[in-house]
């Protein structure tokens, strides 16, 4: 079971198989400003926002939490059903997993009950042949029904925010002690099969409270891979402030686009691509690199032939998947790089700057990377700076794809965590030879490498590059740690959240 994680500086990163929700903390503490500023140009095109349908008659909330999933939005018949799904967790005293529970007399969210809500058997799927092969992969065991259906006519009121509080959410508080969570949307007949988890026994069917719990996940034969999905991450704080982002780190299945009103509101809307789900799909297939092109294909066997929309078998793909989840421990596509510049770094130090941590600089002796606080950017300068700070384990192509490992050492001081991001940046975006030995990770004219030169090396990240290609404003999480430079398309509040507003985007 994976713990809370730290390798996402603003939202928590994928959730797998048996895996648990992550809290949104700042990897190492950094505190890069949430502002967004644009630093990849896009590719132009037609928007994947249709037409935005009013919200439905008779709906009212104090803080609505509204799903724009009507035909017009998407593109899709109204006969294909769309639903969404709320889940997260407050750290407060312990992990505490919830789910929004939108029936009469609830209305908010509660606390996951693997004995009251693992009431479906493994092996029965909507849209799909109990007991059959897909129905087996996509559900192997007892899950959960979280849905909250969406309606195709008009705009949803999913859920009302203020009822994230306090009361119903003990221990809720700012910072790490905020409700972090993800807004899934699936669409189609297969539901997305969560699994509350209590102890280890084998049907997971007994115990209160959730000690964490199954989530969807991506690749060919685990659970929840046959179903149509993507999601947005997102943070609530008892300040009623508001972190929310659309992300591709993972995954690419459909547009999503979100704005929200409130108090400091930055960012405006995030997450509108320059077009459509078929041609974003079209173009990843057309990459020659398999960590760039993978994708999983719309089943056939035991699924019915109105499971999904039909245009999702135009280029046959239920989802692109991205090369952090499809790279293994023994890739080496980043290796050559990383071993230029430990012999660089050898004789010449690499300068860090983060505004909360200020200057470090690293060089490699003894062939381990080592830093020293202050900005030390010559080896004689280096060599009498004083002690060593903290050390780095070697850097591996997988930690590169990842932002894990060597790249978020598990434990580290916020400034050694604040240094691995810039790293793990500059190899993901090709940017390492332009930064001439100094990464600083701030907005304007300071950033270093410009931004304006990303992606230039053939050695770097082209899915992240495309996602930013494809989003109008340039900005995307195409990888963890795409907020370096803030490049993030996240949405921010700073407190008193009046509205938050998704939109599913054209699929066709």
């Amino acid at each position: 079971m994976h713990k809370i994680n730290e390798n996402r500086r603003l939202i928590l990163k994928g959730v797998g198989a048996l895996g648990t929700s992550s809290i949104l903390i700042a990897c190492g503490g950094g505190s890069s400003s949430s502002s967004s500023s644009g630093g990849s140009s896009s590719t132009g095109g037609t928007s994947s926002k249709g037409t935005s349908a009013a919200v439905c008659a008779g709906s009212s909330a104090t803080i609505p939490l509204v799903i724009d999933a009507s035909v017009g939005a998407t593109g899709i018949p109204a006969s294909v059903p769309m639903y969404a799904y709320i889940v997260g967790l407050t750290a407060a005293g312990g992990d505490t997993y919830y789910r929004y529970n939108p029936a009469t007399g609830q209305k908010k969210p509660v606390a996951m009950n693997p004995t009251a809500d693992n009431t479906n058997a493994a092996g029965t799927c909507a849209g799909m042949t109990t007991g059959g092969v897909s129905a087996l992969t996509n559900c192997p065991t007892v899950w959960a029904d979280y849905s909250i259906p969406l309606d195709r006519s008009c705009a949803t009121l999913v859920a009302d925010l203020a009822s994230f509080n306090g009361t119903n959410l003990p221990g809720l508080g700012t910072g790490t002690n905020a409700f972090s969570g993800r807004i899934y949307i699936s669409v189609g007949q297969p539901l997305l099969p969560f699994t509350p988890l209590a102890g280890v026994n084998a049907n997971q069917t007994s115990g209160f409270p959730a000690t964490g719990y199954t989530a969807p996940a991506l690749a060919s034969g685990t659970p929840g891979s046959l179903c149509l999905y993507d999601w947005l991450e997102f943070s609530f704080d008892s300040n009623q402030a508001l972190n929310i982002n659309t992300t591709q780190v993972d995954q690419f299945g459909f547009p999503i686009s979100m704005s929200a009103t409130g108090t400091g509101m930055t960012a405006g809307e995030q997450g509108v691509l320059n077009t459509s789900r078929t041609g974003i799909m079209t173009n990843l297939a057309g990459l020659s690199n398999s960590l760039f092109n993978s994708s999983v294909s719309v089943p056939t066997n035991g699924v019915n032939a109105d499971a999904y929309p039909s245009s999702v078998y135009t280029a046959n793909t239920l989802r692109a998947v991205s090369p952090k989840t499809v790279a293994t421990s023994s890739d080496t596509f980043f290796t050559s790089t990383i071993e230029t510049w430990y012999n660089n770094w050898g004789t010449t130090p690499v300068v860090t700057y983060d505004a909360s941590s200020g200057y470090y600089s690293g060089m490699v002796v003894g062939g381990v990377l080592s830093f020293k606080s202050g900005n030390l950017a010559s080896a004689s300068s280096w060599n009498s700076g004083g002690s060593v700070a903290f050390t780095n384990t070697q850097i591996t192509s997988y930690d590169v794809w990842q932002c894990a490992n060597s790249l978020a050492t598990d434990g580290a001081s916020a400034a050694q965590l604040n240094a691995q991001k810039m790293l793990a940046a500059a190899f993901q975006r090709g940017t390492m030879a332009n930064a001439n030995y100094s990464l600083n990770d701030t907005n304007g004219a300071s950033f270093s490498p410009p931004l304006s030169g990303n992606y230039t090396s053939s050695i770097s990240n082209t899915w992240a590059q495309k996602f930013h290609q494809f989003n109008t404003n340039g900005l995307a999480y195409g990888f963890p740690y795409d907020d370096v430079g803030s490049l993030q398309p996240t949405v921010t509040t700073t407190s008193g959240t009046t509205s938050l507003t998704i939109q599913v985007g054209l699929f066709a």
